[in-house]
């Protein structure tokens, strides 16, 4: 752990009466100008009572956040390890928060000086699994998507630094209040149906802002993002290639499936930049045939109500040119 100067730092983890090595080096290029210091050991703080996920602080479900629950990461170790793809961060001091869910969605506001982590777990204590992860700013909402009504969750905040929180830059609220109803296409069974276009003339309008995950992210496709929060549509291929344009808000997942509903294989997917208006070639359909496509964004912060929105469009392809073949 790279060692603030003047800023004393939080040896977690250990065994009272064992002995340990502290090892110290420089930790730039360079050799450094001044090769002294001076090194100190006391004992450390104590550790707040959320430390752990078996004293894990309950949150209610509010209507609004006029009495959120406040906490602290100082003094805090960690308990798991830090979710990959929704931090930027080894690190996890966390602390443990628990709810019951009274939607498919709720609301998260956690309000701090850091950046934080929130992983929302189900499972037990002794055996959880993440379900939802997204690092998350000042006051700045997530929805949060996926879950279950009546059913217990666990959330674990984390700062998302490198540097270990004090007992003022800790301090943080967490709030929690009803979500959004999700999307009417949130599950491929409900697949919004586009009709192929000559041209691009009429897009389709979508979000993704209350979606949930219905598979996980599509492999070497675009960032990892650590979930999914997916919407879907269907088109009947009117040839063996078709140009899909996709016109996001922020950096979306395009993602064509063949199959059913049931049992579906990616057949092309691509990251489509914010602003991109250009359209995918898809190549290698089938006349007749029905295709999915599944839209989401590829972030590891949630889009908010502005950035979810997107067009869509399916049309024939563009004239291939004179020497397209040998």
């Amino acid at each position: 752990r790279l060692l603030q100067t003047n800023q004393g730092t939080i040896l977690s983890g250990l065994t009272a009466g064992q002995t340990y090595f502290l090892r110290l080096y420089n930790n730039t290029a360079f050799t450094p100008t001044v090769t002294t210091f001076t090194l100190c050991l006391t004992g450390g703080p104590t550790a707040p009572v959320n430390d752990e996920c078996a004293g894990a602080v309950p949150v209610g479900v509010s209507t609004t956040c006029t009495t959120p629950v406040s906490g602290n990461f100082f003094g805090a170790s960690q308990s798991v390890a830090a979710t990959t793809g929704c931090g930027n961060t080894s690190l996890a001091q966390d602390v443990w928060y628990s709810f019951v869910a009274t939607g498919s969605t709720q609301t998260l506001t956690v309000n701090g000086s850091l950046g934080v982590v929130a992983d929302v777990r189900a499972g037990t204590c002794a055996s959880s699994s993440s379900v939802f992860c997204a690092t998350t700013f000042a006051s700045q909402p997530l929805i949060v998507r996926g879950l279950t009504m009546g059913q217990t969750y666990y959330l674990r905040l984390y700062p998302n630094s490198t540097n270990q929180p004090t007992a003022i830059t800790g301090t943080h609220s967490v709030c929690l209040t009803a979500g959004p109803p999700a999307v009417a296409n949130d599950e491929c069974a409900q697949a919004v149906a586009l009709a192929v276009q000559t041209t691009c003339v009429t897009a389709t309008n979508g979000t993704v802002l209350t979606a949930s995950q219905s598979l996980p992210p599509t492999t070497n496709c675009a960032n990892q993002a650590p979930t999914a929060a997916d919407v879907w549509y269907s088109f009947v291929a009117s040839g063996p290639r078709q140009l899909i344009t996709l016109a996001p808000r922020t950096n979306m997942v395009l993602d064509v499936r063949s199959g059913t509903c049931a049992a579906s294989s990616s057949l092309y997917c691509n990251l489509v930049p914010d602003g991109n208006t250009a359209g995918s070639l898809v190549a290698g359909l089938t006349a007749g045939t029905t295709y999915f496509i599944r839209v989401y964004s590829s972030n590891f912060t949630p889009p908010t109500a502005a950035t979810a929105t997107f067009t869509i469009c399916v049309s024939a392809p563009p004239t291939p040119p004179a020497n397209d073949e040998c």
